[in-house]
C-alpha cells in the first residue's frame, strides 16, 4: 500500500529535481533516454492489464454546456488579464 501512495506523492517533487540535474550536469538529450523505457513500460503494461470499456450509448452532444464551459473559462481568463493590466487608480510618485 505504501509504494502505491508514495510514488504519486514523490514524482512531482523528484521530477523537476532529476530533470534539472540531467539538463545541467549531463545533457538535455538524456531526458529522452530516460523517458523512452518509461514509455515502453507504460505501453506494455497498458496493453496487458487494462481492459477496454465502452459506454452503451454516448448520448447527444451538449452544445449549450460546451459553449457555457468555453465562455466561463474565457471569462475568468479575461477578468484575470484585465485585472493585471489595468491602469492604477491613484497617481504614483515618480
Amino acid at each position: 500500500m505504501i509504494p502505491a501512495v508514495l510514488a504519486p506523492a514523490l514524482a512531482p517533487a523528484l521530477g523537476p529535481v532529476v530533470g534539472g540535474w540531467l539538463v545541467t550536469d549531463v545533457s538535455w538529450r538524456w531526458i529522452f533516454y530516460v523517458n523512452l523505457p518509461v514509455g515502453v513500460f507504460g505501453f506494455i503494461f497498458g496493453a496487458l492489464f487494462l481492459k477496454e470499456s465502452r459506454e452503451p450509448s454516448a448520448g447527444r452532444f451538449d452544445a449549450a454546456g460546451f459553449a457555457g464551459a468555453a465562455h466561463g473559462d474565457n471569462g475568468y481568463f479575461d477578468v484575470r488579464v484585465a485585472r493585471h493590466c489595468r491602469a492604477p487608480t491613484e497617481p504614483t510618485d515618480a
